[in-house]
């Protein structure tokens, strides 16, 4: 049985071919995982921004109140589980209470 040299396909053609399918479809799946995970980063950064903006929103508006009274603040939880909570008042109100206070004691006149 003699072979023909020219149906002979070359064993490095074949290793070449295979090498390029193998890193298109390498480089390919790399970008495309990596465009996915870009875009759930930024989904992550984009929630964590508004979700800064709606925290601080809240507070401006709890401490607009017009009663005057404290509101409180979570920080987080302890050891427990306790939610631990810091109890804010607007400046103002601090104000105001001083500057009438201080209109409704007048200093005694001493003779």
């Amino acid at each position: 049985m003699k072979f023909s040299h020219k149906k002979d396909i070359p064993v490095l053609k074949i290793i070449t071919i295979a090498w390029v399918i193998f890193s298109i479809f390498f480089i390919g799946r790399s970008l495309w995982y990596g465009g996915i995970m870009l875009t759930y980063q930024k989904g992550l950064q984009d929630g964590a921004q508004q979700g800064y903006v709606k925290a601080f929103s809240d507070i401006a508006t709890a401490a607009a109140n017009k009663s005057c009274q404290p509101f409180p603040l979570n920080v987080g939880t302890d050891e427990d589980g306790k939610a631990i909570s810091i109890p804010l008042i607007n400046l103002n109100c601090i104000k105001q209470k001083e500057q009438t206070t201080a209109t409704t004691t007048k200093p005694k006149d001493t003779q």
